[in-house]
């Protein structure tokens, strides 16, 4: 048997996956995929179980069961021997849909983007986010100005989009909650394998990016990784303010953090303290 490493396919799934001695075999693009308790699965929003990953239930709009002619995207070790990709990371949606342009009518169940009604679409697989600005924060749809711009992301469908997220470039629409908050828009790593012929362990590099209200002066943002369920600290970054809102904004690297990426990253206001920290699943 040989088992090559850093083996990847991306396409659509032709069939329903199939779950059998505690792992689930799906075919992607025509490689033959399998995933087990050790895969990380993914959608855009929700870590899944194998149990969901075989959920015939078609998706809203949708009459394909499940994932069946979605799109999919695995990583990990081809098996030479029988065929077979063991992914370690898998990642599933219906498909990969934008609209960007002007909002009309914004509600707290969606808008119309592009003069196309994009649904913030409810599914236990791929659970909405509320309609939020540019700075990552849910905001009150019947604040935000006709025309301001916006982007829903989801999957067309039944004449509709059926978005997981819509955001609009709206920095003078109310926010939702009041109080301190902070966000996390983007946590993105990039992986460096171990080379133990170099004297090279496994590490990788963290890209974070956020914001925070208020944010007129900057604030120290810890930054952490969640290993096991548990917060791992990695380092600290700090906002800079953002002329003419009261938000500021956070961007940051962080680089040779040794071990193996986690699955999700935690930020944390230091400089409000009791504010409620945020959350994102991490993109490979």
């Amino acid at each position: 048997m040989a088992l090559i490493a850093d083996s990847d396919v991306e396409g659509p799934v032709s069939a329903n996956p199939v779950f059998s001695n505690n792992q689930v075999t799906l075919i992607v693009a025509g490689v033959t995929v399998i995933a087990d308790s050790n895969t990380l699965i993914r959608t855009p929003t929700k870590v899944l179980n194998l149990t969901e990953v075989v959920d015939t239930t078609p998706f809203p709009g949708r009459s394909d069961p499940g994932f069946v002619n979605g799109s999919a995207q695995a990583d990990g070790e081809y098996d030479t021997t029988v065929g077979v990709l063991r992914a370690s990371r898998l990642f599933l949606e219906p498909a990969e849909h934008v609209l960007v342009g002007p909002i009309a009518n914004p509600t707290d169940s969606g808008a119309v983007v592009n003069g196309v009604n994009a649904e913030l679409t409810n599914d236990a697989r791929i659970p909405e986010k509320p309609i939020q600005n540019e700075f990552g924060f849910p905001i009150k749809a019947d604040t935000i100005p006709n025309d301001s711009l916006a982007a829903a992301e989801g999957y067309y469908a039944g004449g509709s989009l059926r978005a997981f997220l819509i955001s609009v470039d709206a920095p003078d629409a109310l926010l939702k909650l009041d109080g301190p908050q902070i966000s996390l828009m983007r946590a993105r790593v990039q992986e460096k394998p171990a080379a133990p012929e170099e004297g090279r362990s496994a590490s990788y590099r963290l890209n974070v990016r956020g914001a925070v209200y208020p944010g007129f002066t900057p604030q120290r943002i810890d930054v952490y990784a969640l290993q096991n369920g548990l917060p791992v600290y990695l380092g600290s970054t700090e906002s800079r303010p953002v002329r003419n809102t009261p938000y500021g904004k956070y961007d940051d690297d962080f680089k040779n953090i040794p071990g193996s990426a986690p699955v999700s990253i935690r930020v944390v206001n230091v400089t409000a303290p009791g504010s409620p920290f945020a959350e994102e699943y991490v993109d490979f």
